[in-house]
């Protein structure tokens, strides 16, 4: 009889185990849902010509924020155009 009321313990103890398992697989998922966030964007894919010309024209603009710092520089005013222009190079340089 003792054996009979063992193995029932051990039954009942493993149901108990596979039920909290399952519980926090759940926990689990929806902790992966909330941190995931919303949905993604889609990556817009350029061709080489088009990233070439980009740059290109970036490199225009920062060769004119250049000459117009040397100008100010010349006129002993500060040179800060380059300068504004930096939060834009790192956009550019994180995409």
């Amino acid at each position: 009889m003792s054996f009979k009321r063992h193995c029932s313990q051990d039954l009942s103890l493993t149901t108990l185990q596979a039920e909290e398992a399952r519980g926090d697989d759940q926990e689990a998922d929806e902790l992966t849902k909330f941190f995931k966030g919303g949905k993604k964007r889609k990556k817009i894919e350029h061709t080489p010509e088009e990233i070439a010309m980009f740059v290109e024209q970036f490199m225009a603009k920062l060769d004119v924020a250049a000459e117009t710092d040397a100008e100010l520089n010349c006129a002993s005013k500060p040179a800060i155009e380059k300068l504004k222009m930096l939060p834009e190079l790192i956009h550019v340089l994180e995409k």
